[in-house]
């Protein structure tokens, strides 16, 4: 979960930093064969905004605490009847959540970690 917590400071840190939303920011990255890659690459295409290196950003904000890379994707692209309702009510157009230990995408089910739902701002 503080994962989570680290992928949230980044992705709102990118937002204000960059004036773009999230996903605006991975469409726009030109590399990479899907969205984890793009993540990365947008990460520490970054660093110095997030004001840390490149290997902690591969560790503390692309991999989960088994060391799988984590979930990547557009809200858009979450269908409600597959994914729990913290994945569906991300305050971001981008969600990122962990497969849990077993390592298996189970949009937010069995052991999957997620973000906690938002406490309204």
């Amino acid at each position: 979960m503080v994962r989570l917590k680290y992928v949230e400071y980044a992705i709102r840190t990118l937002e204000k930093e960059n004036q773009a939303t999230i996903a605006d920011q991975l469409r726009e990255i030109s590399g990479g064969e899907n969205l984890q890659e793009k993540w990365e690459i947008l990460l520490i295409g970054n660093a110095l905004k997030l004001e840390t290196d490149a290997n902690d950003i591969r560790r503390s904000l692309c991999l989960d605490y088994w060391g799988n890379r984590f979930n990547v994707d557009f809200k858009s692209n979450l269908t409600a009847s597959t994914v729990t309702t913290a994945l569906a009510r991300s305050p971001f157009d981008v969600v990122i959540w962990s497969s849990g230990e077993n390592g298996t995408n189970e949009f937010g089910k069995g052991d999957d970690v997620v973000p906690p739902l938002p406490t309204g701002n």
